[in-house]
């Protein structure tokens, strides 16, 4: 007689007849997701077996009844991912959107711990594809961490993605015409050089206000 429990089958399965004096195999196989425990053969436990594996057994000279069992377990970590705001390289909102992938084909996702320093603090909470984050404070290459669990309580390994926080806005530290220049006309060329390098193809004439000029003002120059 073999059994299985939930998550596997054994076959064959139920009542088999056998010849006497003749051998019989059974094959253990556990569903996606899921591991042997363990089987036992006439109430015998025979062991655990690597995980997610199938396995045989082989009764050899049948000359009584047998029993065979097997059960079945989730020790499988869920494998997953993380993404910061769609994976854009810069922020200027310390808040950002994390996209999320667990999958489980056993018992299934149900848990994350997110962190911003490498669990020495986090946060747990029910799974979710997305969520709102804060970043660490000031500005700089912000590493988020995360970990998801299945709900046999299987944790994964830290996975990790990290975003460049900058809030701070770019200062002009040099400029041509000098501030409250007078003989300037409408060709006058304006050169400033700024803290900080910038995106040349993110600026454009309505992003730039330049006090006192009048009419449209057209960035045109290095990103720097």
């Amino acid at each position: 007689t073999a059994t299985a429990g939930p998550n596997g089958n054994i076959t064959p399965s139920g009542p088999v007849i056998v010849s006497e004096g003749s051998n019989t195999t059974f094959t253990i196989i556990p569903s996606t997701g899921y591991s042997i425990q363990t089987f036992t053969v006439d109430g015998v436990t025979q062991g655990l077996v690597s995980q997610g594996s199938s396995t045989s057994y082989t009764f050899t000279n049948v000359t009584a009844d047998h029993t065979i069992s097997a059960n079945f377990v989730d020790n499988i970590v869920p494998p997953g991912s993380i993404t910061i705001n769609s994976g854009a390289a810069l922020t200027s909102s310390p808040t950002v959107t994390l996209s999320l992938v667990c999958s489980d084909a056993g018992s299934g996702c149900s848990q994350m711990e997110i962190s911003n320093d490498n669990f020495a603090t986090s946060t747990i909470a029910s799974f979710t594809t997305s969520t709102s984050w804060t970043l660490a404070a000031n500005d700089g290459v912000k590493t988020v961490s995360i970990k998801f669990s299945d709900v046999a309580g299987n944790w994964s390994g830290v996975l990790t993605n990290s975003i460049t926080l900058d809030t701070t806005a770019p200062a002009v530290i040099a400029q041509s015409p000098a501030p409250g220049a007078t003989n300037v006309s409408a060709s006058t060329v304006i050169t400033a050089t700024f803290s900080e390098d910038m995106l040349v193809s993110s600026i454009t004439s309505t992003s730039l206000l330049v006090s006192g000029a009048t009419g449209s003002v057209t960035y045109d120059g290095p990103s720097r």
